[in-house]
């Protein structure tokens, strides 16, 4: 099923799910990068990764929480699309839960005085900041999650759609 995939994808770093397109909107216009899943909640419909709290994404939430997210498994032959509702967590309780699982080859990533995206200098020294400073966490909460499954046979695709109350339906989509 779609969710022993992700919780697989949690712990495997070669699952075709660890890493997913998260998308946000930038004054009007669509960004997306690629991502690690860090954690999956169903019961919560809840997506978490971990960012750094000074790239361009953080400000794009803050501006716009409105955000998509999309998992391709070519293995499995199987696309999950979800609308979702993000947030960043920077130095709070829940930042500090995930800051204090990270390994330290993953706090090496949150390591660079250099803001992400900025412009570098070429032949400049690389020098190390303040690693937990730079930490945030975004948890995304979705709504709606489409589910393609690409089959010789017959494709299959359906949207699960959650109302405000937590109720679930489901619908089959046309191809």
């Amino acid at each position: 099923s779609a969710n022993q995939y992700l919780e697989d994808a949690v712990l495997n770093s070669n699952h075709p799910y660890h890493q997913f397109s998260f998308a946000t909107i930038n004054y009007g216009k669509p960004e997306q990068r690629t991502v690690v899943l860090r954690k999956w909640c169903l019961k919560r419909r809840s997506i978490i990764f971990h960012t750094d709290h000074r790239s361009p994404k953080v400000e794009q939430i803050k501006n716009n929480p409105q955000t998509s997210i999309l998992f391709y498994s070519k293995k499995h032959k199987l696309q999950l699309r979800f609308s979702s509702h993000s947030h960043i967590h920077h130095k709070n309780r829940l930042s500090n839960y995930f800051f204090s699982k990270t390994s330290d080859s993953q706090r090496e990533c949150y390591k660079s005085t250099y803001i992400p995206s900025s412009k570098m200098i070429l032949d400049s020294n690389y020098s190390q900041g303040a690693v937990y400073e730079n930490f945030a966490v975004c948890v995304s909460n979705f709504s709606s999650m489409e589910l393609l499954y690409l089959n010789y046979s017959g494709h299959i695709r359906l949207v699960y759609q959650w109302d405000t109350q937590g109720q679930l339906n489901c619908k089959k989509l046309a191809v």
